[in-house]
């Protein structure tokens, strides 16, 4: 899905590489999760449940959303960069169910062509915006 290498690029701006890194870790949850909902041969067991469990809360010790502070930068960015996350497990997840005949060499190139003008955009719109937050206000 177009945009999702966007969010993550966005988000990371935001916080540690190695919190990245444990966020990320979360995509084949995420993509279990969405296949179980979106595809009807795949069916989680008693065992995937559980460990769909401990993946979440584990993401949720990592995020720690504190209400006082929802809006905070490093907040935000883990955000963004679990909804990257999640986007890419769902361009993954409606791949696999278009059963496409197309090779996939080449729907990751046409994803890369695609995807690529939408990087690109929000790299500019975030360098913009952090130009914007670095001014001092009597510059």
């Amino acid at each position: 899905m177009i945009g999702g290498t966007g969010l993550g690029f966005v988000g990371q701006q935001f916080l540690a590489a190695g919190v990245a890194a444990i966020i990320f870790s979360l995509s084949p949850v995420v993509t279990a999760v969405l296949a179980w909902i979106l595809l009807p041969a795949e069916r989680l067991d008693g065992r995937d449940y559980l460990g769909v469990l401990f993946g979440f809360v584990g993401i949720a010790v990592v995020i720690r959303p504190d209400p006082a502070s929802l809006l905070d930068p490093e907040v935000v960015g883990k955000l963004l960069f679990f909804a990257g996350v999640t986007v890419v497990a769902l361009g993954i997840v409606l791949v696999r169910r278009s059963q496409t005949t197309m090779p996939v060499p080449a729907i990751t190139g046409w994803a890369m062509l695609l995807g690529g003008p939408s990087t690109s955009y929000s790299r500019s719109q975030s360098v913009n915006q952090s130009r914007a937050f670095n001014r001092h206000p009597c510059q």
